[in-house]
This record gives C-alpha cells, structure tokens and sequence, in this order.
C-alpha cells in the first residue's frame, strides 16, 4: 500500500502540476540533442555520435573499450546500453565540453589565436636569453633558465592544448574513417590475443541525427572457433629446473585442454620466474622462457604447444645462489666521519649512524639471513616491512656476487627525526563553514626503539545549530591536544615469543593522552580527558584492524540555563535525557576491521568498516559508583557497519552507493548513552535534505497547531540506518557534478529523548519497530557540484525533501512543495528557482 501510495501521488504531481513543463524540456533537449555541434562542422563533415560492439559478449566488449581510436565526445547524462546486445539505447543527450571548447576558441575576450601566442613566445625566449647572456652570477643565470622554462613550458601548453576556457571544454569529435580502420585492427589483435585467429571485422557506418550531420559507427564482429591447446610440451635442458617446475605443475596456467590466451601465457612466464627467483636463481631472467605454438600439423583449430626453459647463455645449466652475508647501513650516504662500531645480532651486521636503533626489532622485519637461499620474496619483504616503521627515507636493497655466493646490503636513510606540520583552512564536517588550525610535532625513535612520538594539537570553529536552535550560527568552538607514543610492537606478555611471526602484519601498540575542551554557545562546556591503548595490524595492505581494550574518559559538563530549562522539562515527563549532559566517567573498549582496496586506477572500489564498542563494563566490575555519585556512569554496546561502493564507468563518470547501519544499545542504571555516542542524521554527510542533526528519530515531528513543523532540536537516536547513490559526473575540467537520493533515518532504542507524546494522538515516540520502520524512513534527492581544487574537494550539495516521515500521516510526500521551477513566466523553464525550500550543505571531500 505504501509503495502504491508514493507510485501515484509521484504520477499524480507528473501529470498535473508539471506535464506541460516536463514536455517543454524534453522537446529543449531533444533540440539540443539533435543539432549538437553541427554548426562547427566544414562542409563534408559528420560528428562521430556513437559507437557500437556487436558479436561478442559484454565481458569483451568491456575490454574492447580502451581499443576504440577515436571516441564520441562526453555527454551530460551517461549513455544508457543494452546489457545484452550492447545496441545503444540513449546517446547520452547534449555535448556541453564541446560548447565550452568553442566558446573559448572563438568569444573575443578568449579568442584562440595560435599565432600570436607563437609570437609571444618568441619574444620571451628572446627577452630571457639576453638576460641570462647579460649576467655573470651564477645564481641568478640558474634563476633566469627556470624562469624561462616555466614560461615557455606555459606557452607551448597553450598551442598545444589552447587556452584555459579550450582545456575545460573538448574540440567536437569529427568522424575520421582511418580511426575505424585503426580500431579494427587493435580489435583483432585483441582478439587474436585470446586465440581466435580466425575472426572478423566489418565496420557499419550509419548516418543519423538531422540532415545526416552525425556518423554512428557499428563494428560487427564475428569471432570464428576459437584455437585449443591439444597437446603441452615442457623443453628445459637443465634438470634441476626440469625437477622444480615439474613439483609445482598443479599451479601451471597453461593446460592442455584450454583455449591459447597471450594473458595466460605471459602469466604462466610471470609464475616461472617468480618460482626460480625465490628458489635461490638470482641471475634467472624472463627472456629464458619462451613458447613455440604449432598452427599447421594437427589442422581443425587445435594446437602444439612448446615450452621452452633456455639456460644462461655459454651455461649448461643455471647457477644457484646462497646468501653468504648481511650487512645492514643504516645510515647510507652520512658524511658523519666517526660512525658507531659495528653491532653483530642473529648474522646480521649492523653499522649505525648518530643515532643507535633497537637491533632486536629491526630484527624482527628482516627477512634476509646467512646461510639461506636467495629468494626475490625476501628482499621485497625486508624492503616492505622496514617502511612499516616509518623511521627511513629509504630502503635498498643490494647484492654483491662472489661465485655463486652473496653478500646482501641493506642500506637506509633515517628520516628527520624531527618533524613538524602545520595545516590552516576552514571545517566544513556538518554545518557552516569555520576556520580550523593544526599543529603537529613528531619525534622519531625518541628511545632507540623505533618508536614514533606525537603531539598534535587544533583549533576549530563550526557552524553547528544548537541542541534546541539550528538557525544560531558558529555555535562551536573547540580546541584540544593529544600526545601519543607508538611502538613497532605489540606489547603484551609472551609477546616476545612471536614478534618475529607477526611482523608481516605491520603490528604497532599505541598510548595516548587527550585533551579537548568545547563550547557550544547557548547550550553547553564540555572538558574531556581520555587515554586509551590500542593495539594496530594489517593482514594485508588494504585489510587493517584496531582493537582497544580500554579507553577511559572523563568528562565534565557545564549546561546552560536555556538548555537546562529544557532538559528539566522532559525530566518532568519521565525523560532522562538530562543525565547525558552531566559530568561523567566513560569506559570502554573498540574493535575495529576497515577494508579499503580504492587503488585510484580500478574501476571499483569497495570500503567497509565494522565498529564493535562495548562501554562501562570495567566500572561496572569495580562497583556501581566507584568515584562518587556526582558522576555520571554508563553502560552500552554499540555496533556500526559501514559500507561504500564506487564503480567508475569511465574516467569521467562514476557510480557510488552507500549504506550505514547503526545500532547502541544503553543498559545499566541509567538506560542512557553517552552524548557523543549518539546517533543523528542528517547534514553533509548524511541526509542532505535536513539540517545536521535533524532528522528523526522514527516518525516523531514537533508539529505547530498549523502542522508545520519544527527542526530547532537535535534529535539523537540508538539505532541508524541511512544509505545514498550517487551519479558523479565530470561537467568541465576540475568542475565535477553529482545527482543523488539520500534514505534513511535514526530511532529510539532504548533511550528517552522526546517529550511525552500522549498529548499529540498523532505524534510518534520515535522508537523502532519492525513492522512499521519502513514508513518512518525519510527520502531526499537532490544534485551538486565538486570542485577538484588537486588539495582538496570542495562541495556544494543541494538536498530536497521528497518524503518527510515528520510530517501528518497522509501528508509525507512533500516533493510536490520543491517548486524549483518558476510558474510565474510565460516560459517556465527560463527561470529556474533551485534554492527554494531546498537545504544548502558544503563539504570538504565526497560525502562517502
């Protein structure tokens, strides 16, 4: 019913509020559309519109992608493809780059006009090269060149790729008949790549669009059988080798049996060599291997396969290489004349600089020993596990060769082992923007154990609302320091007997000490004091984990009389809200796993974080009140998921989506949580079609007697759940836009935070329910820009209310109030008004 309700009422405002509107849009863009750069074409012309694959499956068409030699220009909206056939559904509407091209090549404030920036440049070469001819400082003739470069360097950029506006826009993508050629010759090569050799390629060139000014191409593809290994033969004159590769034959890629695929082979010759580098063949390189494919003898598409081992050129077989000695610099390159004596420590020597460091544990991450063969594994280890430690510029790794003996060097640099940063901008994280400092000193290896001392301290000031008014501006103020102590280690009891086992995973045991004192004006001061241990790991670069066993906080609240007023007034209805705003002592402990394999190049990601946090159990074991019954004391679990995808469809377009569960759950005396462990929603990075903190919880909505309602309060909850997608698109250079819909929503668990709402027979007490949770969730929409400013990513997001679970029931599909069209022009769609009822939010960064 619920889904039928919002289907109609959608349908309902299409058909008769904004047909007509909708309609002269439509005919807008399809104009648009149609007539796309044709009036940059020269007589003869067409613009290369679109392109299609047909003949082999979407896996390959996917690969095929980057073959293409000569591309459509970029649309506004993604093009929409049969997953199937591959047949292009929708073009993509218009080609904006290309108007902003032309635009910069041809207004008379950017007019292009490559000869007289041809002229420029001649005369800045000229201008400099008598300046640099006329000194006789040596500094200054060094100034002159790189003042010179930089300016060519700029001028040769603009005849290259023209002037600013050119380079945010693209030139209109004229068809080339040669561009088709050469794509279908990369297409069969591919193809001949994955073995069929017999395959074939006809291009299809149709005319569309108006008075045929537009060219869209169709590569018909038909693959013919494809080739199959019938028989594989290993030649390998060294014996030994012969033995080694034939003990690990249930790894080999490639089998008898398979179709004959260039990636398989190039892997199986990648899977050689890495199996006799770390068998102790040092000098053993990739040109030794080799295969020999035979086409003709059995006919009918089936093929002999040979593969070859060669040994060393002038050899009769491959030496065989053991590590006779370690030697680790650890001060590589010093001009230090008196160097502190040589150190011995399990086989290893060790030559220090200035500054000693604990042979034990650069110990535990070498891999490197006397008396072991050489493995390729090992070296990448050392070198891998040695930058774990962060106190090196750099690690090398070398090798001397005394017959079939070698001596290892390990050399390295130590970083500044004083080290400071500082950072000034503005906080942008849920409201208003505001001005933050930080300052951060380092020490490295302070103790000779490697360790990493940190002092970071900070300033800010946020344009939060406050707890009871959202329209007061930079209500927040905070600063604070934090000194932390991080050990290469764990440190634990019997930890000694497995350091070196664990050392891959980059173990690390941290202590730190917090301070920070807030001020939220009008409503309250808070003073926390934390410290806490944690213990960090990684299984593998993109898999981390924490785990806390204890954090200990103190905090101390003054409230306002505003906010007190308001907090005895829910006391006097039953509500102990006010108790999380008291002074109080916070235990708890945390484990956390973060999975992130965003590697900039790939076209997905994937993020996930899993938060477990148990609090108060440690008091709760020492007694009820162990400090005194001022203090407040709480006990709760708390588990949050988080998870992100991004699939990045082309370099310039991207798809993201977000869901983020959340649920705490406050037992003990006082049935609460601690303020900061609350959940809200809304704001940036949240839904954006509310004010930070807003939103929520369930269908609870403090309604006026005219039904309006209020969002002055925060509204904190016990259990979230919020997901997003996005569509990012790149408009021009570093602008990027984004169009989005938000859903989700906080509830009540277990805590009291609402007044009594016996008085409103239509009012909700915000608690979850299964059987109802679903017509509490709120949807927001809305679209964005970024600006990719190579530092950072400023945001500006435009969020509208579709369904607003706050308001009556029966009246929670409000995107019919989103009037963002004018009605008051004879042409509607002239004048648009995007910030009506809309909520502004900016950003730093991408909102997930």
């Amino acid at each position: 019913d619920r889904v039928h309700q919002i289907t109609s009422s959608f349908f309902e405002i299409i058909l008769k509020s904004t047909s007509w509107r909708v309609i002269q849009l439509l005919l807008l863009v399809g104009l648009l559309n149609s007539c796309i750069g044709t009036k940059y074409l020269k007589d003869g012309e067409q613009i290369y519109s679109s392109y299609q694959v047909e003949g082999v499956g979407a896996g390959q068409r996917g690969y095929m992608e980057p073959l293409h030699e000569q591309k459509p220009n970029k649309h506004l909206l993604p093009k929409i493809s049969s997953p199937l056939s591959g047949e292009i559904l929708f073009h993509g509407g218009i080609s904006h780059l290309v108007y902003i091209y032309e635009f910069g090549r041809e207004n008379f404030l950017f007019k292009y006009d490559s000869a007289r920036i041809l002229r420029n440049r001649d005369r800045i070469e000229q201008k400099f090269d008598r300046k640099i001819e006329q000194t006789d400082n040596t500094r200054r003739k060094d100034r002159l060149v790189n003042r010179k470069l930089r300016k060519i360097a700029k001028k040769d950029k603009a005849l290259a790729l023209g002037n600013l506006i050119m380079r945010w826009g693209e030139p209109l993508s004229v068809y080339n008949p040669n561009s088709s050629l050469i794509t279908s010759e990369q297409m069969t090569n591919f193809l001949n790549s994955r073995g069929f050799y017999a395959n074939r390629i006809q291009i299809l060139e149709d005319t569309v669009g108006r008075k045929g000014r537009q060219m869209a191409v169709t590569f018909d593809i038909e693959r013919g059988p494809g080739y199959i290994i019938d028989s594989l033969e290993l030649v390998i004159p060294d014996w030994r080798v012969e033995e080694l590769i034939e003990s690990f034959d249930e790894d080999q890629i490639v089998n008898e049996g398979d179709r004959i695929q260039q990636r398989n082979l190039s892997a199986e010759r990648d899977r050689i060599y890495d199996l006799m580098v770390n068998r102790g063949y040092y000098t053993f390189s990739k040109d030794l291997i080799h295969f020999q494919i035979d086409s003709v003898t059995l006919g009918n598409h089936r093929l002999i396969v040979k593969e070859f081992i060669d040994n060393p050129p002038g050899e009769f077989r491959h030496p065989h290489y053991v590590v006779d000695s370690v030697i680790f610099v650890t001060d590589a390159g010093s001009e230090i004349s008196e160097k502190i004596p040589e150190e011995e420590f399990n086989g290893v020597n060790y030559t220090f600089g200035r500054f000693p460091y604990s042979t034990k544990i650069l110990d535990w991450h070498l891999q490197l020993y006397p008396n072991k063969d050489y493995q390729r594994n090992y070296v990448l280890e050392t070198q891998r596990q040695l930058s774990y430690l962060d106190n090196f510029k750099f690690i090398n790794v070398n090798f001397d060769t005394l017959g079939t003996d070698l001596v290892a060097h390990i050399f390295t640099s130590p970083a500044d082992r004083f080290q400071t940063s500082t950072e000034i901008g503005l906080s942008v994280t849920q409201g208003r923007p505001g001005p933050f400092a930080t300052l951060n000193v380092r020490n490295r290896n302070l103790f000779h154990g490697l360790e990493i001392t940190d002092l970071n301290s900070f300033f800010k000031v946020e344009g939060i609302g406050g707890v009871t008014n959202q329209d007061r501006t930079y209500s927040s103020l905070q600063f604070g320091s934090e000194l932390s102590i991080t050990l290469p280690q764990f440190l634990a009891p019997g930890a000694r007997f497995y350091k070196k086992k664990i050392a891959e995973f980059n173990p690390r045991t941290r202590f730190a000490v917090a301070f920070n004192q807030e001020y939220r004006f009008g409503d309250y001061d808070r003073t926390t004091i934390q410290a806490n241990t944690t213990y960090l790991w990684k299984t593998q670069d993109h898999i981390s984990f924490s785990v806390s066993p204890v954090e200990i906080g103190y905090i101390n609240s003054t409230v306002s009389d505003t906010l007190q007023a308001f907090l005895d007034e829910l006391a006097a209805q039953g509500n102990n809200y006010g108790n999380t705003f008291r002074s109080s002592l916070v235990t708890n402990g945390s484990f956390n796993v973060i999975y992130n394999d965003n590697y900039g190049g790939s076209r997905s990601s994937t993020y996930a974080s899993f938060l477990f946090e148990p609090g108060g159990n440690l008091v709760s074991l020492i007694s009820e009140q162990p400090f005194g019954p001022n203090l407040e004391y709480y006990q709760y679990s708390k588990f949050n998921v988080d998870l992100r995808y991004t699939y990045r469809q082309h370099p310039y377009r991207a798809y993201a989506g977000r869901l983020n569960i959340g649920v705490a759950v406050p037992y003990g005396d006082n049935n609460q949580l601690p303020y900061e462990k609350y959940f809200f929603a809304g704001g940036s990075n949240s839904l954006r079609a509310w004010r930070p903190r807003r939103l929520g919880p369930g269908s609870f909505g403090d309604r006026g007697e005219n039904g309006s309602v209020s969002y002055q309060q925060e509204q904190p909850g016990d259990i979230l759940l919020e997901s997003s997608v996005e569509l990012r698109q790149n408009l021009s250079g570093f602008i990027d836009g984004a169009l989005f819909i938000d859903v989700g929503n906080v509830w009540l668990l277990r805590s009291a935070t609402l007044a009594d709402p016996a008085n409103d027979p239509e009012g909700d007490d915000g608690n979850f329910a299964f059987n109802s949770f679903l017509g509490d969730l709120a949807v927001g929409a809305g679209y964005g820009l970024r600006f990719d400013l190579s530092v950072l990513i400023f945001r500006v997001d435009l969020g509208y209310k579709i369904i607003d679970p706050a308001q009556a029931p029966g009246e929670r599909w409000v995107a019919d109030q989103n009037n963002i069209i004018s009605t008051r022009s004879k042409f509607p769609w002239l004048i648009p008004r995007p910030f009506q009822n809309a909520t502004i939010n900016i950003g730093i960064g991408y909102p997930f």
